[in-house]
């Protein structure tokens, strides 16, 4: 019984924690929306894959909450399973932009603004992961974790969606975003410097 009790506080803590982070990544996307009108992205070359595979997930979540059967237990299906889509999803686009951030550093000033960003990114998505995979270790003693292994393995096939493709996938990633912000800004910047240096020289 204190063991069961102990876990389950601990869970609640780990949840905790998890909903902090989770809010400051919303805050952060919030943030994020002005920039997207200005920052040139790379463009995500599989966008009808990615909607089609998002399509597919809240089908298939929508009719395992109906198989389960009952209002509680089909609404935990429902989140599990996309909870464990959202996690393995999390981690191949974070994988996947880590690669492109590194293919975009041409100069000392983006190669550093880059591993800052990419060193933020992996410390992020690695406290997300502790976080979820102790919070469900635990969870496995109380009930079993049937549906979110099974959105786990479903979130596999955004592999697909990232393999060979050039462009950011987490484009409301605030930190992405102020890459490229950066970025472009900087070739703007470029630009006008040459335009303003042929108009002297003329």
């Amino acid at each position: 019984m204190m063991r069961s009790i102990l876990i389950i506080l601990l869970l609640l803590f780990l949840y905790i924690i998890k909903f902090i982070i989770s809010s400051f990544r919303l805050v952060a996307r919030i943030f994020a929306i002005p920039l997207r009108v200005t920052v040139e992205l790379p463009d995500n070359k599989r966008k009808n894959l990615e909607r089609f595979l998002t399509f597919l997930r809240y089908f298939l979540s929508v009719v395992l909450a109906i198989k389960v059967g009952g209002t509680i237990s089909g609404i935990f299906a429902f989140l599990g399973f996309n909870s464990g889509v959202g996690f393995a999803r999390d981690i191949i686009y974070t994988l996947h932009d880590v690669r492109v951030l590194k293919s975009h550093g041409e100069d000392p000033l983006m190669r550093g603004l880059g591993v800052l960003a990419t060193v933020l990114m992996v410390v992020e998505i690695s406290i997300l992961t502790s976080l979820t995979i102790l919070s469900k270790i635990l969870s496995l003693t109380l009930s079993p974790s049937t549906y979110w292994v099974l959105g786990l393995v479903y979130g596999g096939a955004y592999l697909l969606v990232s393999h060979n493709n050039p462009g950011v996938l987490q484009r409301n990633s605030l930190l992405l975003l102020t890459f490229f912000g950066v970025k472009t800004g900087k070739a703007k910047a470029e630009e006008v410097s040459r335009q303003l240096s042929k108009q002297f020289l003329r």
